[in-house]
């Protein structure tokens, strides 16, 4: 006898008669989809409270309330539409128990499909709390981030699979396709009734929710909100650009596509396209650098570039013993920056902005190892990672013009293609350094001009690899430890790990001595970006424009070369192949660093250092505004017209629309 033969039936009696079973598996299926998506949220990343994974904290009344409201009525209306969507699939079978079964099984796995891909991808980049820092992370590439922690593409197949299996054996147990269908129609009319009155109320609290502090922040970590986010903002763009009343950033003329937010701000031309400060003014010079010339001599030139290694690494002690005394000497005997930042906290886009001097490059035109090829040089490549992560080296030239070429990706997968693991690859330095012993450890190597980037891993999070010597006593931190209340023992396993970067450093260097080249060589050592370690709540990079995010050791080996105060990444190609000996036209250089996160043509944030480290910043989510050097912030449209906040922010918004409108320029040519 089958299962399905008695309960059924019995059940679809009992619910004619008294209980419908409709309306208790809808909230069943609703609110338990919930119960799991809340618990997984909170558990990988929670949602309440300070968590080093997250920058955006629901701590006040009215941001929880707002959330959990909102949340909840997302949930039921989305759990609604697909209850009526699928009976209205089921036709004449509408209240029959394929239906309920189908409506059970069917929302059920996807959900859970929904929430094992999500949250295994949390699982890994778990200091990571929104879409766009997991795009950065993985080089610019969701597809990247989520194939890197999905193994095998196997995985979907087999689950897809499964479930399939599952579906045909629960069918046929329950005898599902001999039930025979009701003798009448029942049209889901009233259910797309409720619908229709219930959606309003829905959009009326995410609207509202977008005012609520952090609310909004948090409701898009969730399936049922952000799906109808992005339908409300599809729905109310009237113009097409991208812009409505539901995205994250207003539009403020709802009819005009050339205006809204991050519109690009045409010079002169008496429109404020992006509602910023005004029509942009620009007073020309777009700082592109052609292709230099070396009229004598070509010093060699050694780029050491330090993952992940900030600033104070130069005077750091770990009790009383200098972390990177190599570093540190260099910097004695050599020249040193004060205000060296990067741009933006991650390895893809500094190292574009180092090799080409552009914040977003296009191609190669701009480039180090372009400059260097045309010149004579010979270029090599070591490095401790994958270049081709993020499109490094196909941005910069790097592969086409070097004469020798090693990364993680040659070492480990010599010969093959697969670009799910190029984020995750990272060689140690001792496998550096025999690579640079088998190419460049004869003096012969040294007789032509040389340019050699050297990529140091050692301090990429989180911090400690299998074969890491240790410079610190104690045993490194597990990866499943780190968390707030063990900052102290991640400290010492970051510094440890900063400690054998330099080391690789000054075997480099020791090389170059031994060699008899390091008096004819500029050896360059710097940071590609800095590393918070939870002095501010946080714990890594690109999260925040601060000092420990952004500001990075620059040291240059010969004496007496002028670096400027401050300097960016996209300053140092002109700076090294000025030292190298190349003749350079006179550029204009930039007054402050320009910082910003997310992309140059849609920042979350913007930010300027100027000299003596004072930093301004421009929230362009919550248009506030503030300064290191003063208590007063605001909302930009509400600070004074000439005051010294506001005269700053026109300034930093004028620098964020004359590095926009050079892009423009640059990408034209």
């Amino acid at each position: 006898m089958r299962i399905g033969s008695f309960v059924f039936p019995t059940a679809l009696r009992l619910g004619r008669r008294s209980v419908r079973i409709g309306l208790p598996l809808f909230f069943f299926v609703a609110l338990s989809t919930l119960l799991a998506e809340l618990t997984l949220a909170e558990r990988q990343i929670p949602l309440f409270g300070r968590d080093f994974r997250r920058f955006h904290t629901l701590d006040t009344p009215i941001e929880i309330l707002a959330f959990l409201s909102t949340l909840l009525a997302a949930q039921l209306f989305l759990a609604l539409l697909l209850f009526w969507a699928l009976r209205k699939l089921h036709g004449r079978r509408g209240r029959s128990p394929l239906f309920y079964f189908n409506y059970l099984f069917l929302v059920s796995t996807a959900a859970a499909a929904v929430l094992a891909a999500k949250f295994r991808v949390l699982s890994y980049f778990n200091e990571a709390i929104s879409f766009q820092v997991i795009r950065n992370l993985g080089g610019g590439s969701l597809v990247q981030a989520f194939l890197y922690v999905i193994d095998d593409a196997t995985f979907l197949f087999v689950g897809l699979a499964f479930a399939a299996i599952l579906y045909l054996l629960l069918y046929r147990a329950f005898g599902l396709g001999r039930a025979d269908p009701p003798a009448e129609e029942s049209p889901p009319r009233p259910l797309f009734r409720v619908l229709l009155a219930v959606a309003p109320l829905v959009a009326l609290l995410l609207f509202e929710a977008d005012k609520a502090g952090d609310a909004r922040a948090a409701l898009d970590r969730f399936v049922a909100p952000y799906l109808l986010y992005a339908a409300l903002d599809e729905a109310t763009d009237f113009d097409r650009d991208g812009y409505s009343f539901f995205s994250h950033q207003r539009d403020a003329y709802p009819f005009d596509a050339g205006r809204h937010p991050f519109a690009l701000d045409i010079p002169d031309n008496g429109i404020d396209e992006d509602g910023f400060a005004g029509d942009f003014h620009y007073r020309g010079g777009d700082d592109l650098l052609p292709t230099p010339s070396f009229p004598g001599h070509r010093k060699h030139v050694v780029l050491l570039v330090l993952e992940s290694t900030r600033a104070d690494a130069l005077t750091a002690r770990w009790r009383g013993v200098r972390i990177a005394p190599n570093l540190a000497a260099l910097a004695e005997h050599g020249s040193s920056a004060p205000e060296a930042y990067s741009h933006v906290g991650f390895t893809r886009d500094s190292l574009k902005s180092l090799f080409t001097g552009r914040f977003e490059p296009a191609d190669d035109r701009q480039s180090l190892f372009r400059d260097f090829k045309r010149n004579g040089y010979r270029i090599g490549v070591i490095s401790g990672q994958a270049e081709d992560f993020g499109e490094i080296a196909s941005t910069v030239g790097m592969r086409k013009n070097s004469d020798v070429f090693i990364d993680a990706k040659v070492v480990q997968r010599p010969g093959a293609w697969d670009f799910r693991r190029d984020i995750s690859l990272l060689l140690d330095g001792r496998t550096l350094l025999r690579e640079m012993d088998r190419h460049f450890g004869a003096h012969e190597s040294w007789r032509q001009p040389t340019f050699l980037y050297v990529n140091i891993q050692a301090a990429h999070f989180p911090y400690n690899f299998p074969g890491t010597p240790r410079f610190i006593p104690g045993p490194p931190i597990p990866r499943s430890e780190i968390r707030f209340a063990s900052r102290l023992w991640v400290a010492r396993t970051y510094w440890n790990a900063v400690a054998y970067g330099d080391w690789v450093v000054g075997q480099i260097v020791a090389r170059l001595k031994a060699l008899g080249v390091y008096d004819d060589t500029v050896v360059v050592v710097l940071g590609d970006h800095g590393e918070e370690l939870f002095e501010n709540g946080y714990l890594g990079h690109g999260q925040v424009s601060n000092r420990l995010q952004t500001q990075i050791p620059l040291v240059f080996s010969p004496a007496g070369i002028a670096l400027p105060r401050p300097v960016g990444l996209t300053d140092l190609r002109a700076l090294i192949l000025a030292s190298a000996g190349a003749k350079l036209p006179a550029v204009r250089r930039r007054a402050a660093v320009f910082q910003y996160i997310g992309t140059l043509d849609r920042p979350s944030s913007i930010a300027m250092v100027e000299p003596g480290g004072i930093w301004t910043w421009l929230d362009l989510q919550t248009e506030e505004t503030w300064s290191s050097d003063g208590p007063q912030r605001g909302f930009f449209r509400e600070v004074p017209a000439g005051s010294r906040l506001r005269t700053r922010a026109d300034r930093l918004v004028d620098l964020w629309a004359r590095e926009r409108w050079i892009q423009q320029l640059s990408f034209g040519k």
